[in-house]
């Protein structure tokens, strides 16, 4: 989003933005700013923007209301700061912005930035990412490690005979902790997905094997829910996967 006044430096701007596969918005004051910048990925605001109270040295007060609904990490802005105001630069890092530069501006640098910024963007997305699905498979394992402890001190008092469905069952425990020692260590693998090179162990894989060891580990726990699991895979089906993460 190219927030400015000057429809024809915002024109421009975004003609060049286009030129490079960007989806550009142009917006020509403060409060069209606010309203539209949800699902904006940057913004390259103008520091002479109008239509909100003016703020600090340079008018800034929507840069400052931007930074109350989302962190710098969140969205990037880029704030294009007349070469007059350049003593601005440090209070204007201060009111957030991710970048300054200065008018008339020079395209190729707003653009090297802007790319910049969005990577870093796209970089801490892929984490947030990351961090909710590892989160959720988390849960799964140690929900079950749990279960199974609970159960197996309900049914095997101290001295008791352990049954052979009981020792399945604490096999199955040690299977969770493993599956939640992978997930830990995807989350130190983290930089390697961030720069697309995550390594796959790739290795023949029967999915009708898999689907049964995964329907498996999960029956006692559906039982215990009232949920009846049922699978018709026999038909032997190769793929090559990386098992764990399939």
């Amino acid at each position: 989003m190219v927030a400015d006044q000057d429809a024809r430096r915002c024109d421009a701007l975004c003609a060049d933005l286009q030129a490079r596969g960007y989806r550009c918005v142009c917006v020509a004051s403060g409060p069209v700013l606010l309203e539209r910048v949800s699902g904006a990925d940057a913004v390259l605001l103008a520091s002479d923007l109008p239509g909100l109270d003016d703020q600090g040295p340079v008018g800034l007060d929507c840069l400052t209301r931007l930074r109350q609904q989302y962190r710098l990490e969140q969205l990037p802005v880029i704030v294009m700061l007349p070469r007059r105001r350049a003593d601005d630069v440090d209070a204007v890092l201060r009111a957030g912005a991710s970048d300054v530069v200065l008018q008339p501006v020079d395209r190729a640098l707003v653009l090297g930035r802007l790319r910049t910024w969005l990577r870093m963007k796209a970089n801490h997305d892929t984490r947030e990412h990351f961090m909710r699905i590892a989160s959720h498979d988390l849960r799964s394992p140690l929900t079950r490690i749990l279960t199974t402890a609970d159960l197996v001190c309900e049914l095997v008092p101290p001295g008791t005979m352990m049954t052979t469905e009981l020792h399945r069952l604490l096999a199955g425990v040690s299977d969770a902790a493993m599956r939640m020692g992978r997930i830990i260590e995807d989350f130190i693998e983290l930089q390697a997905v961030q720069d697309g090179a995550l390594s796959l162990h790739l290795a023949s894989v029967d999915v009708c094997e898999l689907l049964h060891s995964t329907l498996d580990r999960n029956l006692a726990w559906a039982t215990q829910k009232g949920i009846a699991l049922s699978l018709d895979a026999d038909q032997m089906c190769m793929v090559q996967a990386d098992r764990a993460r399939l």
